[in-house]
Order: structure tokens, then sequence, then C-alpha cells
């Protein structure tokens, strides 16, 4: 199985360290529309990265099984409220150490797994944002980094 998305998810997390440089605190509550900033864009990320470790633990535990009924958008919709409350310092440390974890966790998973996952069924799956979840690239200063 070709596992092209270790070296994805590297250049991804690189962006994202190459950003969070840049960023300023003006910057980090730059509004993005409908709620969002861009430090709820950034909590989002690393909502969704630990999530992915935990599906992934638990893919570890039981084997894989696909979700055909799940739809992010009520779930970021639902914490939308929440990631807006964190403190800038904690979402900067935080979006870093779940991509890191879950980055690594991805790499580390068994050949068979990975092609179970990637071929058990699956639809494609945008590596694009929700629906409801902005990309960061139209932030002051993001450099046209889409996340």
């Amino acid at each position: 199985m070709k596992r092209d998305y270790i070296s994805r998810n590297e250049h991804s997390r690189g962006q994202l360290h190459a950003l969070l440089n840049r960023l300023t605190s003006e910057n980090f509550d730059s509004e993005l529309g409908d709620g969002w900033t861009v430090g709820t864009a950034l909590a989002h990320l690393a909502f969704w990265d630990r999530y992915a470790t935990t599906v992934i633990q638990r893919w570890e535990r039981n084997g894989f099984r696909y979700d055909a009924g799940f739809t992010g958008d009520p779930v970021n919709n639902a914490a939308l409220r929440g990631w807006r409350a964190l403190p800038r310092g904690f979402v900067r440390a935080e979006v870093i150490l779940a991509a890191e974890e879950s980055d690594r966790r991805a790499a580390a998973v068994s050949a068979a797994l990975a092609d179970e996952a990637t071929t058990g069924g699956m639809p494609a799956v945008s590596a694009g944002p929700s629906d409801t979840a902005p990309t960061i690239k139209n932030a002051p200063d993001s450099g046209g980094t889409s996340l």
C-alpha cells in the first residue's frame, strides 16, 4: 500500500508551524465569517486531529469500521462557541501537539490496517474543510496557507 499520506501530513504540519510563527494576537482574532476566527479555525484543526487519533486507536483495537452516517458539520457547529472561548496560548500549543500526535499515530499503523482503511469501501474523503469550517487562506497575513 502506498503511504504517501505520511509525507503530506509532514508537509501540512510544516505549513502549520510557519503559519503559527507569523500570527500576531490581532491576526489570531481576525474574523473569517459565520462566527469563525483564525483561532477557532486552529482549535477546530486540533479537535479533528485529536478525533483522528482516537479513531485510529479504536481501529487498532477493534479493526477498521467505516461509519457512513457521520458528518462533522453538526459537531463543528456545536463546538464553535467553546473554541472561541479558548485562550490563544492553549490553541497555539494544542494545534501543534494534536497534529503531531495524530500524524505519529497515522504513520505507525500497520500496513494491513492502513490498507483496510483506504480500500475498505470508504468513499473518497476530501482533504478540504467542511461546509461550515472556513479556510485560513483568507485570513490576514496567512501567506495563502489553506488548512
